[in-house]
């Protein structure tokens, strides 16, 4: 029942980053590298906690979420070090298409390496700090192991 409730809630969720990109103007070709980098390293924490509070209280998670938990459990490994894998993955897809299509990497810079690596390591230290915690405070100790 929870997959299907991806579908509309991954709609909800689109619908409120387009009111927060509405609300907050931010164009990143004007301001400063330094403000954009420390905004990059913020969204990278948010989103290390966002997919890990989602995944370990068993909520509905965003289907990016969903298939890395899904990979974690198959791999036998953590959600971050899944979450490292498929986003390498990722980026390597990306390189090779647009390479193949476009005779260059396209769509991949700073940001995306930086995430790339970085979203991972922080659901890991997330994980780590709190998981247990957690999942005890919602009723859900058995499914921290």
């Amino acid at each position: 029942m929870s997959d299907l409730c991806q579908l509309p809630l991954s709609l909800i969720f689109s619908r409120v980053l387009n009111l927060y990109s509405a609300l907050i103007p931010y164009n990143t070709a004007q301001e400063p590298f330094w403000s954009n980098f420390l905004l990059l390293l913020l969204a990278i924490v948010l989103t290390g906690i966002g997919a890990a509070v989602t995944v370990n209280m068993k909520l509905v998670p965003n289907p990016g979420d969903g298939i890395v938990a899904a990979l974690g459990e198959t791999i036998h490994r953590e959600q971050g070090v899944a979450k490292n894998i498929f986003d390498v993955c990722c980026v390597a897809s990306t390189c090779l298409l647009g390479l193949i299509a476009a005779g260059r990497i396209v769509g991949v810079g700073v940001g995306t390496v930086a995430a790339m690596i970085l979203v991972g390591r922080a659901i890991s230290l997330v994980n780590h700090l709190s998981k247990e915690r957690m999942c005890r405070a919602a009723g859900l100790l058995e499914l921290a192991q």
